[in-house]
C-alpha cells in the first residue's frame, strides 16, 4: 500500500491536507474525508491548513505542517503538529519503539487531529 499525501484548495480558497492511496506508485485514489481541515475561526490554522510531513514513532502518527491565519501582509504563520493520539497520553521516547509505555499526563492540550 502506496500513500500520498497532499494539499489542496477548497472552493472557498482554504487549503487542506488530502491522502490517496494506491496499490503502486503509478496509481492512486483519492480518500474522500480531509485528513487535516482548516481550524475554527481564531485559531492558528483558519486559513490554511498544508504542505504536510508525517512521522509514524511510538504507536503515533505525527503530522506536522503550515498554518495560515489571516491575509498577507497581516498573517500569521508558523508549523504545527497534530498527533493520531490525544495529547493527554504522555509518550516516552526514552525507551525502544518495542517497550514504549504510555502514561496519563495532567494539564496537556489537545490539538488538531486528536481534536476530532
Amino acid at each position: 500500500m502506496w500513500a500520498l499525501y497532499y494539499y489542496g484548495l477548497a472552493a472557498d480558497g482554504h487549503a487542506r491536507d488530502l491522502l490517496a492511496l494506491g496499490r503502486d506508485p503509478l496509481h492512486f485514489t483519492k480518500v474522500p474525508q480531509i485528513m487535516v481541515d482548516v481550524g475554527p475561526s481564531g485559531s492558528i490554522d483558519e486559513d490554511y491548513a498544508h504542505k504536510p510531513s508525517l512521522i509514524f514513532s511510538h504507536g503515533a502518527l505525527y503530522h506536522f505542517y503550515c498554518c495560515v491565519s489571516g491575509k498577507w501582509p497581516h498573517d500569521t504563520r508558523a508549523i504545527t503538529a497534530a498527533r493520531s493520539r490525544p495529547w493527554t497520553e504522555k509518550v516516552s521516547f526514552r525507551q525502544s519503539s518495542k517497550s514504549a509505555q504510555t502514561t496519563k499526563e495532567e494539564g496537556s492540550a489537545e490539538c488538531l487531529l486528536a481534536r476530532s
